[in-house]
């Protein structure tokens, strides 16, 4: 293993054997870029039970939707605890086969199966005396599930083709945008496991239910994209942005400040470079079929351009245009060009 000044642990695919590749440092958030915005009063309480439960010895299970900030959540509860200079790796379940998952999270001796040229520990391992953060742990399948419980009762891993359990000392933080209980009454999660992974929960509130945030989050957000030049959005824009409803919370926010940021020019950035626009809904039932698409063709014309970094040459390539009909769409739905770089 390599240390990388990051703060971040990341989980990186090796190209060559397929096996993925542990680099993890210690996790720095508190003064950084990164650190929570905690205005909203749902916030506020939230962040009060993550400081008495960051150095409790037990398990905590982080319920949200999808893009709602639990990562952010769960880094927040390692900073705060004993545990802050360990290891913090993180893994996405989701992401995984289910062998494959195994492999990494148990680890595995040479020869265990095709592929296996070496000894590898696995996460539970790498992460001894820090914490391990299982995201999106409501796509495990049955069969890890039962493995995973083994490893939290008897604190042992058992690396995979080896006879011998390793001592582990892991604080297990999870995360899901599922209905746990729901799944258990299911039969589609075990109860066992879920007994043993809400040690204690946190619910993340959607970003819709803390609006008071999205102002200085948009800053925040509009700063880093600028790279340094000023940048603001108009008192128009910002109020656009307040009234959606954003289905995917923080990261689809972010994803919009960076698109208007990329695709505007000098002056506050107007309403003309979002992808929604006030009353949407409205002007698409008045206008018929037309609106509907002109509407998906702006929208796919500003995910073209942010694709292609504002180059509009490749962007018209890209959307089997001529440059000069690209031009001529921008001006028809009101987008400003963007600015060379």
């Amino acid at each position: 293993m390599s240390d990388v000044n990051t703060g971040y642990s990341t989980i990186l695919l090796d190209p060559d054997g397929g096996r993925t590749v542990l680099v993890y440092d210690r996790v720095q958030q508190t003064k950084s870029a990164g650190a929570p915005l905690i205005l909203d009063p749902a916030m506020v309480e939230l962040y009060d039970l993550v400081d008495k439960v960051a150095d409790a010895p037990i398990s905590v299970l982080l319920l949200g939707e999808t893009g709602v900030g639990k990562e952010v959540v769960a880094t927040s509860i390692v900073t705060r605890s004993g545990r802050a200079e360990q290891p913090f790796l993180r893994v996405n379940c989701g992401a995984f086969s289910e062998t494959l998952l195994e492999a990494e999270l148990f680890g595995n001796e040479k020869g265990a199966f095709t592929g296996a040229d070496r000894a590898k520990p696995g996460l539970f391992e790498a992460a001894h005396t820090g914490t391990l953060f299982l995201d999106e742990v409501g796509e495990l399948s049955p069969a890890t599930q039962v493995k995973l419980l083994r490893v939290l009762d008897s604190h042992e891993v058992t690396r995979l083709g080896a006879t011998t359990p390793r001592k582990i000392d892991v604080r297990i933080i999870a995360a899901t945008n599922r209905d746990v209980p729901a799944m258990v009454a299911a039969g589609e999660f075990r109860d066992d496991l879920y007994f043993r992974l809400n040690g204690f929960t946190l619910v993340i509130p959607p970003l819709r239910e803390r609006r008071t945030e999205i102002r200085p989050l948009v800053e925040r957000f509009a700063r880093s994209a600028a790279r340094g030049r000023p940048v603001e959005f108009s008192e128009a824009a910002l109020a656009l942005l307040e009234s959606h409803s954003y289905p995917g919370n923080i990261r689809e926010l972010r994803n919009i400040v960076d698109r208007a940021v990329l695709l505007g020019g000098p002056g506050p950035l107007g309403p003309e470079l979002l992808p929604f626009k006030p009353a949407q809904a409205q002007t698409t039932a008045k206008g018929g079929l037309k609106a509907v698409v002109d509407q998906a063709e702006r929208e796919r014309i500003l995910t073209v351009l942010q694709e292609c970094g504002g180059n509009q040459t490749r962007a018209a390539k890209q959307l089997g245009i001529s440059r000069t009909t690209l031009v001529a769409r921008l001006e028809k739905y009101g987008v400003a060009r963007p600015r060379k770089r």
